[in-house]
């Protein structure tokens, strides 16, 4: 029983990580995106 709930704990953790991770990484593009727009209309 113990193991059961400490491995559920465990693998929740593991997707809330990758969840966490792909958002940050889309969240970087985003902003990346924006900082190199904002570059080239500054260029003009």
């Amino acid at each position: 029983m113990a193991d059961n709930f400490l491995e559920r704990q465990r693998r929740d953790y593991e997707e809330r990580k990758q969840q966490w991770q792909r958002s940050t990484k889309k969240a970087a593009s985003v902003s990346e995106i924006l900082r190199k727009a904002r570059e080239k209309f500054n260029n003009d």
